[in-house]
């Protein structure tokens, strides 16, 4: 059973991944980042830690203690992206490693600011993938989404590499 939902949680995430993939936009030329805030992807946490807080963790499965993936907010960071104001701002770290940022904001304004200032910064996206916005590079993936329900906007921000390491983590495991 164990078997079955990972592979679902791992099926799910393929499918999620390429159905961006196939329609996602590229990055205006010279604008993909290699991190964020000046964090480059894969930059040891050791190097940024005095900066960080944690917030949430995920646990090894087999190995309950061992934290495999760590999320940290900075300590008096600007929660701010060009005019949206941001409700939090996540840096995710994978086996030690600089991976993922997770940023989230409240209320239409704060999406419509976000996804004018991805724009301008990254390049436009012709149509929505599913809700979602997305960015895909070699170095970088960006996706930004906004639920309506909720009113609350997610803009994840992902080392692509890393990404794929982590993927093919979990399937060579099974």
């Amino acid at each position: 059973m164990r078997n079955l939902q990972r592979w679902s949680v791992i099926l799910v995430f393929v499918v999620g991944i390429f159905g961006c993939i196939q329609k996602s936009s590229s990055f205006k030329p010279n604008s993909e980042p290699d991190g964020f805030s000046g964090i480059k992807w894969g930059t040891g946490f050791s190097e940024v830690k005095s900066d960080m807080v944690e917030s949430r963790s995920a646990s090894n499965p087999t190995e309950p203690n061992v934290k495999i993936k760590i999320y940290y907010t900075p300590k008096g960071d600007n929660l701010k992206m060009g005019e949206a104001k941001l409700d939090k701002i996540e840096y995710g770290f994978w086996k030690g490693k600089f991976a993922k940022v997770q940023i989230t904001a409240t209320g239409a304004e704060n999406f419509d600011h976000l996804k004018k200032f991805l724009f301008e910064k990254y390049g436009t996206v012709d149509k929505p993938v599913q809700g979602a916005y997305p960015w895909d590079g070699s170095v970088t993936q960006i996706v930004l989404r906004y639920d309506e329900a909720t009113k609350t906007s997610s803009l994840t921000i992902t080392s692509t590499k890393i990404s794929n390491q982590e993927l093919q983590e979990m399937v060579d495991n099974d």
